[in-house]
């Protein structure tokens, strides 16, 4: 296994040889070098991780103890869906990863695993994604570039199956290729809900889809139409976000709150999955990652203006339910003014945890060798549980999508499965 030469990579790699020769026999926990990359990255959370409220080192400090590190085996609490597209001549690529998340009593590390890429034939050129995780059944639902396709993506093993959708057969419209944009799970169905239309091709709004079905879609490719909502919103509106999902479902009221954008502005509607009204409410602000947190049983958002977790509907008024300590952002390397654009990727929630993740990247992701950063929100105790960096290089993602240093984007789909 490859040896770091920083005080870090050699603590890492001391720790993790011990592990494996004393684990793997015993049959508990072993460290997979059969995928790239092979190096683990162990770092302590910059927050107070452990039960009791015990600190943990900061991930800036470059100082790791063994002894720590060794307490106890590192227990697998979740896979983080990460999914890239880009056009490759006149093909559409798609690599997904999966970044698995372990923890100790006073560590946080990650196992990043590549995945086959998946290759549509034709790209129609869209930067349009959504996604949404099936816990249950450990899979991903996901579609690209408005193409009237869904995938459904096995966490353990990649394995992909892809679904086109029969348009003509249910009555649908795309004149600009089906988007299916913004995703929820209903886990009282057991299905997938879509919010779907075309996808604007000129002008402002250019690449954003407009809403007008909404679609209840499972694992074996049938799709069924739920409602038809275009007379029941102003023709002006388009699904705000075209690079990842931002919906929230609010199981309790049977509603989905998604983000909406026209040429003078933006707003939220609030669709009813029970009757197919659609209530139109006030702007969002930069919520960028939306949950239902299922302990509170309340709609719950990653703000990058505050920056942190908010559980309220109405744009945040009080006190926000957890902020970020700037201090520890700036350390880990990240802009905490700047967080909506260079730097969140996408976020997850892990409702048996009480956890929301969000991947960060650096404003600079100009060094190969770098990493890309996990920032995790203490949902049980309301409280910020620091940054620590995962095993995920700026290098390794190189192949999916070009990026350089002056960059202002990189939204990739992200979903969280919690184990």
């Amino acid at each position: 296994m490859p040896r770091h030469t920083d005080a870090v990579g050699q603590a890492t790699g001391r720790v993790l040889d011990s592990v494996r020769r004393s684990r793997h026999d015993a049959g508990h926990f072993f460290v997979n070098t059969s995928f790239e990359p092979r190096t683990w990255l162990v770092v302590l959370a910059a927050g107070a991780l452990a039960c009791g409220g015990a600190a943990a080192d900061r991930a800036d400090d470059g100082e790791v103890s063994e002894d720590a590190l060794t307490r106890s085996s590192p227990s697998r609490v979740g896979d983080l869906f990460l999914n890239a597209c880009h056009d490759v001549g006149s093909s559409l690529v798609c690599q997904p990863r999966r970044m698995s998340i372990f923890t100790t009593a006073r560590t946080t590390q990650t196992q990043t695993t590549s995945f086959a890429s998946f290759t549509f034939p034709t790209s129609r050129h869209s930067t349009l994604l959504g996604s949404t995780a099936d816990v249950a059944n450990h899979r991903v639902f996901w579609h690209a570039d408005c193409n009237s396709r869904y995938q459904v993506t096995d966490i353990e093993t990649g394995a992909v199956t892809s679904f086109t959708i029969d348009l003509d057969r249910l009555g649908l419209r795309a004149p600009g290729g089906m988007c299916l944009g913004e995703w929820v799970f209903d886990k009282r169905t057991n299905r997938a809900i879509a919010l779907a239309g075309s996808m604007e091709r000129a002008g402002p709004l250019r690449g954003k889809s407009t809403l007008d079905y909404v679609l209840s879609l499972d694992a074996r490719g049938d799709v069924r139409v739920l409602w038809d909502v275009r007379s029941r919103l102003d023709a002006r509106w388009r699904l705000l976000h075209e690079f990842q999902t931002i919906a929230e479902l609010d199981a309790d009221r049977n509603e989905i709150i998604v983000p909406l954008a026209a040429i003078d502005g933006e707003a939220r509607a609030v669709i009813s999955l029970s009757t197919g009204a659609v209530q139109q409410i006030g702007e969002g602000g930069c919520r960028q990652h939306a949950f239902f947190d299922e302990a509170t049983r309340r709609p719950t958002f990653f703000d990058c203006t505050l920056p942190g977790w908010s559980s309220d509907v109405a744009p945040v008024t009080g006190a926000p339910r957890i902020t970020m300590d700037a201090n520890q952002l700036r350390r880990a390397g990240l802009d905490p003014g700047d967080l909506g654009h260079r730097g969140f990727v996408g976020g997850g929630y892990d409702p048996r945890g009480r956890k929301a993740y969000v991947l960060f990247r650096k404003p600079d992701v100009g060094n190969d060798r770098d990493t890309f950063l996990l920032a995790i929100g203490d949902l049980a105790n309301d409280r910020f549980a620091g940054v620590v960096k995962t095993d995920l290089t700026y290098g390794a993602t190189r192949a999916d999508q070009v990026v350089v240093a002056t960059d202002t984007t990189f939204f990739w789909a992200v979903e969280l499965l919690p184990r």
